[in-house]
């Protein structure tokens, strides 16, 4: 009984891992670019905001992290801000819930995520950890094509397709960011989109703020964009049962959070109020994000 209790206990901080791509950062799926800038942490514009993957290539020397443009994460939105960004008015009518979440996601990463991601990063140099983020962020250029074709960013949504070839042609299935270095033909904005910020431009506004479980901060009009983005994230359709992808998505999270240990506890252990420090930095992300 013992052995099936246990099973059952992994099983469960396998899935609740799985769900979460973002759990390390404010425990939550687009949240960690925002956290950074909350506090002006140095980090990363990340590589997806770039285009979508980092600049290490085999081979290459290790980029260095003060370098905005190495950051390989694919679903990390750290980075600073410059200038004002104007946040549109987000109630917040369920901070009960919210705080209660908030806090169960923080335990989850303290006790859970942060200590496997710890060992991940011991074990495992940091280019091949690089590799791996760039392979799943490469699967992940579906959900930023589709929203650039849905704004209007017909040169944009091109831009991320030839990327996604090359890189997959060349790049070893996307391990290596074959593409990092080479330049659109003009000045493009930022391919960084997905669903959430495609009903923003369409004129859906945030709606109340909530934090999930497992999954972290959001707004309701973001959770559906993130709904949407699902269907869309190749990782999800690879051609395996659906334990063995969810040991999958739990291996991404891990790998994505060794690359970026520190950054969540530099916002959150030096705020007077955690809870509202990576609500107002999630949302002036989300904003400066809709804004490009």
């Amino acid at each position: 009984m013992f052995r099936y209790a246990m099973s059952f206990l992994g099983l469960a901080l396998a899935l609740a891992l799985a769900l979460c791509p973002n759990a390390a950062r404010a425990s939550g799926p687009e949240n960690q670019a925002a956290l950074a800038a909350a506090n002006e942490i140095p980090g990363s514009s990340q590589a997806l905001g770039q285009e979508g993957s980092d600049s290490s290539t085999f081979g290459a020397e290790e980029p260095n992290v003060e370098d905005d443009s190495q950051q390989p994460i694919a679903d990390d939105v750290w980075g600073e801000f410059e200038g004002d960004v104007k946040v549109e008015n987000t109630p917040d009518p369920l901070q009960p819930w919210n705080e209660a979440m908030f806090e169960f996601n923080d335990y989850l990463y303290y006790y859970a995520l942060k200590p496997a991601a710890q060992a991940w990063k011991f074990v495992v140099p940091e280019k091949p950890r690089r590799w791996v983020s760039n392979f799943f962020n490469n699967l992940a250029s579906p959900v930023r094509f589709a929203s650039c074709l849905l704004q209007g960013k017909f040169f944009e949504a091109g831009v991320v397709f030839s990327r996604f070839v090359g890189n997959t042609a060349f790049g070893l299935g996307g391990l290596a960011d074959v593409t990092s270095d080479l330049k659109p033909t003009r000045k493009i904005s930022t391919t960084d989109e997905d669903f959430g910020q495609t009903l923003g431009i369409w004129g859906f506004s945030n709606g109340p703020y909530i934090v999930w479980p497992v999954i972290g901060p959001s707004t309701i009009r973001d959770s559906v964009g993130y709904a949407g983005d699902s269907f869309l994230d190749l990782s999800w359709y690879l051609e395996v049962e659906l334990w063995q992808n969810i040991l999958i998505k739990t291996g991404q999270t891990i790998n994505d959070t060794s690359l970026r240990l520190g950054e969540y506890e530099a916002l959150t252990e030096g705020a007077v109020d955690p809870y509202a420090a990576v609500r107002d930095a999630y949302m002036k992300f989300r904003a400066k994000q809709l804004s490009e």
